[in-house]
């Protein structure tokens, strides 16, 4: 069995066996998300498929027959989802942002305030270390964000306010493989 991250027959999953702190390799260092950036492979991987994934736009679409959909171009997300989710923010890198933590954290969240009249506003995105993850007993799962500095209260937030993305999942629980105990699949419909 491969010892060492340089072998090529090591396996990715153990890079990052403990979120924070990182995997001890046989040298000592751990080795976390950040830091296994440094190796090249990683980072050129992860810049491949976070722009490869930015290139291709978000559309919004609507379902025309049973067997046919199209753009909607008049609904108020396509220009949001296309260009900027928000002021800082391009559409380009949301998507990228949103698939590089999808690959080297397993997850990626996403909070959107809502409208009185339904329409999702102010789209932004949390980092990993901020969210955490509390299972329902009905199976679904509230969101903790906390403030950067973990001082106060986080901020509870059930999945209708929440865009999670989820990359490799475990077959027990669901949640992405790259951290401790987090994910779960939310998929939003947005209809003009």
């Amino acid at each position: 069995e491969p010892t060492s991250y340089e072998d090529p027959r090591f396996p990715i999953s153990r890079i990052f066996e403990s979120s924070e702190l990182g995997s001890l390799t046989y040298t000592g260092r751990a080795i976390n998300q950040n830091t296994a950036l440094g190796l090249s492979t990683v980072l050129a991987c992860t810049r491949v498929l976070s722009n490869a994934l930015a290139m291709s736009q978000l559309l919004v679409m609507r379902r025309v027959s049973d067997s046919q959909t199209e753009q909607a171009t008049t609904n108020y997300l396509y220009p949001m989802l296309r260009d900027a989710v928000g002021p800082n923010m391009t559409a380009f890198r949301f998507i990228r942002l949103m698939m590089t933590w999808v690959v080297l954290r397993g997850n990626a969240i996403a909070t959107y305030d809502e409208l009185l009249n339904g329409r999702v506003t102010n789209i932004q995105p949390v980092e990993n270390d901020r969210v955490e993850y509390v299972p329902q007993s009905d199976g679904s799962l509230k969101y903790e964000i906390w403030p950067r500095d973990r001082k106060g209260k986080p901020k509870i937030l059930t999945s209708r306010n929440v865009l999670h993305f989820r990359g490799l999942e475990s077959t027990d629980d669901g949640i992405g493989r790259w951290e401790e105990h987090r994910g779960d699949s939310i998929l939003h419909e947005w209809e003009s």
